[in-house]
Order: structure tokens, then sequence, then C-alpha cells
């Protein structure tokens, strides 16, 4: 067979017809290459590879940030299983401990608000009928930080001892009675929330060895 094979491929008339047939073939392929169907595979073929270029490059990239992200949590579970004392720890703790740092900071950086002592408030009645008496001891205690709210004359005029009357409980009478050299034995209680006052004084006829007066 392979003989006959090689007589007959060297006869010139079957050389003519193999030749025929392999043109007739090669024309056939580039026809059908440039074929409108032809043209739209090759025109799909290139879209059609960039995606899939593409979509495995995007593959890639997740499948790199996926074991990225196991080997990161991997580590984590090590490093707490290795340290046994952190776990339970959360940022919760770190947000608490924050938190109160804050509040200490602020707290520090508010000023202390004192209360303000509020001034005894009195009254000076000149009971003796010497001129400018009330006056002088007004001044005085106003140098010494006592608010006096009414300076007046008493209903009476012979009252021989300076008096102190107490309007309100709990009022600093003494201090005020030192002050002015009045004697505790002259110190009353004649309370009268109604005044609005601490301490009424009653100038008499003894104003002379007050303390006001002797300087």
């Amino acid at each position: 067979m392979a003989r006959r094979t090689r007589r007959n491929l060297s006869d010139p008339r079957i050389k003519r017809i193999v030749r025929r047939q392999l043109q007739s073939s090669q024309s056939q392929i580039s026809i059908s290459t440039n074929s409108p169907f032809g043209n739209f595979l090759r025109r799909l073929i290139l879209p059609l590879f960039v995606v899939f270029v593409l979509l495995l490059g995007y593959s890639l990239t997740v499948n790199s940030d996926l074991k990225f992200e196991s080997f990161l949590s991997s580590f984590s579970n090590s490093q707490s299983q290795a340290d046994p004392q952190n776990q339970g720890k959360d940022i919760t703790t770190k947000e608490e401990i924050t938190g109160t740092e804050t509040q200490e900071a602020e707290e520090g950086t508010k000023p202390m608000i004192e209360p303000v002592k509020q001034k005894l408030q009195v009254e000076v009645l000149n009971a003796c009928g010497a001129s400018g008496i009330a006056s002088t001891v007004t001044k005085y205690l106003r140098e010494h930080d006592i608010d006096v709210v009414n300076t007046g004359n008493h209903t009476r005029f012979d009252v021989k001892e300076t008096m102190l009357w107490e309007r309100v409980k709990n009022t600093d009478s003494q201090r005020v009675a030192e002050l002015l050299g009045i004697s505790n034995d002259n110190i009353d209680s004649k309370m009268d929330p109604n005044l609005q006052l601490d301490i009424t004084i009653i100038l008499g006829a003894d104003y002379p060895t007050l303390k006001p007066f002797k300087n």
C-alpha cells in the first residue's frame, strides 16, 4: 500500500488533483474567516478575553485578602491562648478606662464653688436721743463687714444701757457684742422672723463706753 501511494503521488495528474483540493480548502477557510460571522467572532473574542483576565485578577485579590484575614485571626487566637490573663478583656474595658480618665480630667478642671457666707443683717436704733450716734455705729459695723440694713430712732429715748436683741436663732450675736464692746448680760433674745433681720442694736445712754466712740 505504501509503494502504491508513492507511485500514485508521483503521477502528475494526481498532483494536480491534490493541488486543486488544497487550494479549494484554503479558499474556503479564507472565505469563512472573512465572512460577517467570522468578523463577529473576532470582535467577541477580545472583550471575552479582557473580562476573563479581570475576573481572574479579582478572584486572586479576594483570595489573598481572605488568606490574610484568616492569618490575622489565627495569629490573634494563638496570642490569646498563649496569654490566658488577657482572656476576657475586650475594648469595652479600654473605653471604660478612657471614660473614667476623661471624667476625672473634667472634674479636675472644674473650679470648686464654695457657698457664699451671708453677712449678718443688723439694724441700729438710737434709744437715748444723742445726735449722730446711730450713724457712727453703722459706719463702724460696715467697716468690719457687718451689713447694716436699717438705721434710725427707737420708740423710746430713756434707755440707759445698750442692748443687743437676737431676731433669729443661730446668729453670731456674741461676735457683734464683742466688736461693739457690749456685755453678754445685755444680749437678749427677741425673735421676730418677719423683720428679716439677724440683730437689733438699741443704743442707750452708755454709748460712750462702746468701742466705736473710744477711737
